[in-house]
């Protein structure tokens, strides 16, 4: 006898948020002596291919057991499981990516650590999925009673029953129901198919950043933001290969700054594991061809918005010398072929934009996409600011009751607030935007994780905390997708709650 896996997921890489369905068979018969026979399935997660192709138990985070259905297989769906093992990567990163190499974020070239901790948003270069990948595997087991006198109810579990799944590669994406999925015909196994869709970069390719934003973006000279992308993939461990060079790599991004007559003022190329400046040199955040098998290592951020740059890109650099006069600039990604590179993205272009003429405040959000990365949009129309406010009331006394003689106070006496607690709501209206920008946006109205990201600043001298990500809540709830078509001009308005109580002194 032997178990057999009859279905499974279609893809290696595959996003959390889906079904992950395994069917188990056993290909002779279960013996007629068994009894309350029970498919086991052992569930480990880790961060450490090694770990979880090894079957530590030390990440063995959970035994499921099903009886056979009408058709004698054992069916499982792994979702709720594994979706509670990855979240949103919120900060930078400082992770070993193979025997003594560090990966190390960093903010205005300060590393990343327990104590200097910086949101992913603002970070120089690099950083790594530390919470929103991770890699999974499965061993499934039959268990019985034995029927056997000499051996009444003993559970049996033949250790020849046993089959193991392949390693997947998990990320915090989501497939909505909308989504259209492959099927393989032959064996009944199912997925989203992330290649066919261009988030799979290669050359000669479309392919895309993971993000669900147009390839023509916005953004002032001060905002920050980071684009994720998927590297080192090969087809035997991710179903998917990257790049198509030495190592699958996205070696680097080529930047090429425009003034507004479209003349080049400048070309530069930030690597994905560029080192930083410390002793010894580890790399900026990024991961580089000399990654070992952790997760994080195969799905990377870089910070390629103008503040972004601004950080680290000082005195001599192109950025640093045409700045003031860019109007816009364009990316792309270029894989690690020797002795040229070859581009292995499509042409992104970042228009630089001023604030309102009208004197509008300028507010840039930040939304988790369904890809488990983050998209960005800036807000440079009139924005409504209001607060409401809920107090907590008490009737005083008028004096004082417990001294010698009865003192009458003025300020005292008659209802008194004892709390104060206000919460500041923002409205917030678009730009005239097109029908690809139009469908984007209502990526925020759909995103449980929604931030404003504040602009660069020169003086940190005060610190970082609460100064560049304050969390919001979208109270918006309804949101009707409009087109050029029916509506000749497309613009949407977004209200979003500050998602903390402003707290006033208590009396």
């Amino acid at each position: 006898m032997s178990l057999i896996i009859e279905q499974k997921p279609l893809y290696l890489t595959s996003p959390a948020a889906q079904q992950f369905i395994y069917t188990i068979s056993e290909d002779q018969g279960i013996p007629l002596t068994a009894l309350s026979v029970k498919y086991i399935a052992n569930v480990y997660i880790s961060n450490d291919k090694s770990l979880v192709t090894s079957y530590d138990t030390s990440v063995r985070v959970g035994t499921l057991k099903t009886t056979p259905n009408n058709k004698g297989v054992g069916m499982f769906d792994l979702r709720p499981i594994i979706e509670s093992f990855v979240s949103p990567d919120y900060e930078g990163s400082n992770a070993t990516i193979s025997s003594g190499v560090e990966s190390n974020s960093c903010y205005k070239d300060e590393p990343y650590s327990e104590l200097f901790r910086f949101p992913i948003h603002i970070i120089d270069r690099g950083a790594l999925s530390i919470n929103s990948t991770t890699w999974v595997t499965v061993q499934f087991y039959l268990e019985y009673f034995n029927a056997d006198p000499n051996y009444p109810n003993q559970v049996a579990i033949d250790p020849n029953l046993e089959v193991n799944s392949q390693p997947l590669f998990v990320f915090n994406g989501v497939v909505y129901n909308e989504d259209i999925l492959s099927k393989d015909y032959y064996t009944s196994n199912f997925g989203y198919n992330y290649d066919a869709d261009n988030y799979i970069m290669l050359p000669n390719t479309p392919a895309k950043f993971l993000t669900e934003a147009p390839a023509v973006q916005y953004a002032r000279l001060t905002d920050y933001g980071t684009l994720s992308f998927f590297s080192m993939l090969n087809s035997s461990d991710f179903s998917w290969t990257t790049g198509n060079g030495t190592t699958n790599t996205m070696l680097y991004v080529k930047q090429i700054l425009y003034d507004s007559a479209g003349s080049v003022l400048g070309t530069f190329k930030l690597f994905s594991n560029e080192p930083t400046i410390s002793t010894p040199a580890t790399s900026g955040g990024g991961a580089g061809a000399s990654s070992d098998n952790y997760s994080y290592s195969f799905l990377l951020y870089m910070g390629l918005y103008p503040a972004n740059l601004t950080n680290w890109l000082g005195a001599g650099t192109d950025w640093h010398t045409h700045k003031a006069n860019v109007s816009y600039y364009t990316l792309q990604a270029f894989n690690d072929t020797t002795p040229t590179s070859l581009a292995i993205s499509q042409i992104y272009t970042i228009n630089i934009i001023c604030s309102n003429s009208f004197g509008y405040e300028g507010i840039r959000l930040t939304w988790l996409n369904k890809l488990g990365t983050w998209d960005y949009y800036t807000f440079n129309q009139k924005s409504v600011k209001s607060v409401s406010t809920n107090k907590s009331t008490y009737t005083q006394l008028g004096g004082t009751w417990n001294e010698l003689t009865y003192k009458p106070a003025g300020y005292k006496g008659g209802k008194k607030n004892f709390r104060v607690n206000s919460k500041e709501k923002i409205k917030l209206n678009t730009d005239f935007l097109n029908d690809l920008e139009s469908v984007w946006i209502e990526g925020i109205i759909r995103s449980p994780e929604v931030y404003i990201v504040n602009e660069y600043s020169d003086d940190d001298s005060a610190g970082i905390i609460n100064k560049y990500v304050e969390p919001v809540i979208v109270t918006t709830s309804s949101f009707v997708r409009k087109t050029k078509a029916n509506d000749k001009l497309i613009q949407y308005t977004i209200e979003v709650e500050r998602n903390k109580d402003q707290r006033q002194q208590a009396i």
